[in-house]
């Protein structure tokens, strides 16, 4: 190239088009980068080819403020990115490398991700506060669906017999959302009262929670009380099994004009406390009138 570029002036004092045709691309623009600076201002001293003795393939280059930076690739040789400065776009000046050394294997690589997880109850909220309270009886069998941030079902899982459920190896910091499938016979109590480490977090009429963020570290880890969030969960009502039974205290056989005692012993059969103030209302066969009654209980 050198020795071309050398015979061409000789014979004409300057480049001709044919010249600058057989050239490399990369002197090409090195010479179209000389030709630009030179005519847009003085010219301080002749620039000679090629402008830098090496090979700088895949240049690019900016301009900040009067100097000229230029980056180069260097394929898979470290250090590697070599970065330039010059002020004339003539005389360059090597300021240093992007990267020293480049890893070529994920063994090398530190592409370790912590995995998160979550898990928590599913409970009786026998107050009826919204609040998991320590008294209250869990709910095993409950079916808890997780869904990632596009919706699309990412895991299934069933609470055990102490209630709780877990999904690990989830990625830490991305966006979730929990399905709770309510047993037959039971409604979501309230959502998101109160304190939120003992809140219900389902929604009332669907059975899913907000979305929510996983921690961004953790220790992955599903033992009830250690998941990374332990506050994803949802509290149950049940419809309350109010049973009474009849018991007579009077020996027969009667006749019409006896007077005849039995008791009424009302009790709740289902897992949830009957609110305050429920009565028992007797309702008497024909031919009966009710004397008197009175009650034992407190």
């Amino acid at each position: 190239m050198k020795e071309h570029l050398r015979r061409s002036r000789s014979r004409t004092g300057s480049l001709t088009k044919a010249d600058i045709m057989t050239m490399h691309p990369l002197h090409v623009l090195v010479l179209t980068c000389v030709t630009l600076f030179i005519g847009g201002q003085a010219r301080a001293k002749p620039a000679r080819n090629p402008v830098i003795w090496a090979d700088v393939p895949d240049v690019a280059a900016i301009r900040v403020g009067d100097t000229y930076y230029m980056a180069s690739t260097t394929m898979y040789m470290s250090p590697g990115l070599p970065i330039m400065k010059s002020k004339d776009l003539v005389n360059w000046e090597l300021i240093g490398y992007a990267y020293d050394t480049l890893t070529d294997n994920d063994a090398q690589a530190d592409l370790k991700v912590d995995l998160v997880s979550i898990g928590d109850y599913v409970w009786w909220d026998v107050d009826r506060d919204g609040q998991q309270d320590a008294s209250e009886p869990v709910v095993p069998g409950v079916i808890v669906n997780l869904y990632d941030e596009f919706g699309a079902l990412v895991g299934t899982t069933t609470t055990g017999d102490n209630g709780y459920y877990a999904f690990t190896s989830l990625q830490p910091g991305m966006p979730y959302s929990v399905e709770f499938i309510k047993p037959d016979g039971s409604v979501f109590t309230y959502q998101m009262q109160g304190d939120a480490a003992s809140d219900s977090n389902a929604d009332r009429a669907t059975g899913k929670t907000p979305v929510f963020t996983t921690p961004t570290s953790g220790n992955n880890l599903a033992t009830p009380g250690q998941a990374d969030d332990p506050t994803i969960d949802a509290g149950l009502w049940s419809k309350i099994n109010l049973v009474v039974a009849k018991h007579l205290a009077t020996d027969g056989p009667f006749v019409q004009g006896d007077e005849i005692t039995f008791y009424l012993s009302p009790s709740n059969e289902g897992p949830m406390d009957a609110l305050a103030g429920w009565s028992v209302t007797e309702v008497l066969p024909e031919g009966l009138t009710l004397g008197r009654s009175r009650s034992l209980g407190g």
